[in-house]
């Protein structure tokens, strides 16, 4: 099932950035914004698939998303 994502500007500026940085292929979006129900203090779930996948280059875009998203 498809549903409408809702990411502020902010989030989506950081998403592009990041994505465009290590060379994203796909980003998947889980959990309770996914589904819908969100609360003010859910965090985002993301998945991500690099391009061009080597452990200490993915290590530090792992790193680098989920310093961007921290509360």
């Amino acid at each position: 099932m498809n549903q409408v994502l809702t990411l502020d500007r902010n989030q989506r500026i950081k998403l592009k950035t990041l994505a465009r940085r290590y060379a994203v292929e796909l980003i998947v979006v889980f959990g309770a914004r996914a589904r819908g129900d969100a609360r003010r203090d859910s965090d985002l779930d993301i998945g991500v698939l690099f391009a061009r996948a080597r452990a200490a280059s993915t290590r530090r875009a792992r790193n680098a998303f989920a310093q961007s998203f921290q509360g």
